[in-house]
C-alpha cells in the first residue's frame, strides 16, 4: 500500500486506513518488568493490539511472541541500552527472551502488535513452522541468541496484502481469533522466511541520517554518498547492509521510486521525462523496476492515485 500526503509518499506503508481496534496498553499501568496476558489482554492464542505511539512504554518482557508493525511515523526501540529507530512500514519480531522499551518520538506514529501465545506453537502446523530451519523460526526458538529480528524494508507485495487481511479478519470476527486470522498469520510467517532484507542490529542514529540523506537526494551515487559522510564506499556499503539488511543500491532505487511517484502524482510531466530526471538509465529500466516493486505500471499508478 502507499501512504500519500501533500508533501511526500512513503513506499511502502502497510495497513492504511484501518481502524485501530484495541487501545489497551496506553491505559494500562505497567508495574512490573514482565508483561503478561493478565494485563487485560485477550485470552486467545492470537490477538492484536493497535495504538498511537504518543507515550513511552517502559522496559519489559512478554510471555508471548510479538510482531510489531509501525503503521505510520517513527518509533525508538530500546534494547540492552542501545537504541534503534523503527521506520514506517517496518516489522520488529521479539521472542520470549526479548527485553525492550519503546520511546515516543513522533506524535503521528502508530503501531500494530500481532501477539502470538506460546501454546499456539505446541502442535499442528504452527509447531511444524517453529521447528523449521529458517531465520524467523530460529529466532522464535532463540537459537540465534539475538535480541530482535528487524525487517526494515519488506519487499514482497503478498506480505503487505496479508497484513491487510490479518487486520480485516480480526475486525470482521469482532476482534477475536478466527480460522481466517490463524491462516493469514501462518502465511505472514511463511512469507517472512523469504525476505532477504533483515537485520539483528537495527537502525541507529547515524544510519538514520544516511537513510534520510538518500531520501532527500534520490539521484545520488554510492561514491557521492560515501564522500558526503566521509566514509570509504566499501565500508559504507557494509555498514548500511549490517544495519538495514538492504544494499545501498536497493535503498537508492527505493528513494528514486519515491521521487518518481511524487512526480507522477503532482506534475503533468511525461513518464519519459520523469524516468530520465530521476536517474534511470533508460525508460525500459524504469518500467521494469517500477512494475517489479509496485506491481503496476507508472500509468496505472498515476490513474489510480492522482487526486483531481
Amino acid at each position: 500500500m502507499i501512504n500519500i500526503n501533500k508533501k511526500s509518499i512513503t513506499l511502502p506503508t502497510w495497513m492504511m486506513d484501518v481502524s485501530h481496534n484495541i487501545d489497551l496498553l496506553k491505559n494500562t499501568t505497567v508495574k512490573a518488568h514482565h508483561i503478561t496476558t493478565e494485563l487485560l489482554l485477550p485470552q486467545e492464542k492470537i490477538f492484536l493490539v493497535s495504538h498511537p505511539m504518543d507515550y513511552n512504554v517502559p522496559q519489559h518482557q512478554h510471555d508471548y511472541y510479538e510482531l510489531v508493525f509501525v503503521d505510520h511515523g517513527r518509533v525508538k526501540n530500546i534494547m540492552q541500552d542501545t537504541e534503534q529507530y523503527l521506520l514506517p512500514g517496518s516489522l520488529l519480531i521479539m521472542n520470549l527472551s526479548s527485553h525492550h522499551a519503546l520511546k515516543a518520538i513522533d506524535k503521528k506514529a502508530t503501531v500494530t502488535n500481532i501477539c502470538l501465545q506460546k501454546d499456539l506453537f505446541d502442535d499442528g502446523i504452527f509447531h511444524d513452522f517453529i521447528m523449521a530451519d529458517n531465520p524467523v523460526a530460529n529466532f522464535l526458538r532463540n537459537e540465534s541468541e539475538q535480541d530482535f529480528l528487524y525487517f526494515s524494508f519488506p519487499q514482497n507485495m503478498r506480505l503487505r496484502t496479508t497484513l491487510n487481511d490479518i487486520l480485516t479478519n480480526y475486525q470482521a470476527s469482532g476482534f477475536h481469533m478466527s480460522f481466517a486470522l490463524a491462516a493469514n498469520v501462518l502465511l505472514l510467517l511463511s512469507l517472512l522466511t523469504d525476505e532477504q532484507q533483515y537485520t539483528y542490529v537495527g537502525i541507529d542514529e547515524r544510519c538514520l541520517d544516511i537513510l534520510d540523506y538518500i531520501q532527500q537526494n534520490p539521484i545520488i551515487t554510492l561514491s557521492q554518498l560515501a564522500a558526503h559522510f566521509g566514509f570509504n564506499p566499501n565500508y559504507l556499503s557494509r555498514y548500511i547492509h549490517q544495519h538495514t539488511g538492504a544494499t545501498t543500491s536497493q535503498l537508492i532505487i527505493k528513494s528514486r521510486l519515491n521521487f518518481a511517484c511524487q512526480r507522477l502524482l503532482y506534475t503533468d510531466d511525461s513518464i519519459e521525462n520523469i524516468a530520465l530526471s530521476t536517474g534511470w538509465r533508460s525508460i525500459s529500466h524504469f518500467y521494469r523496476t517500477f512494475k517489479s516493486q509496485l506491481s503496476m505500471t507508472p500509468e496505472n499508478f498515476r490513474q489510480q492515485f492522482s487526486r483531481p
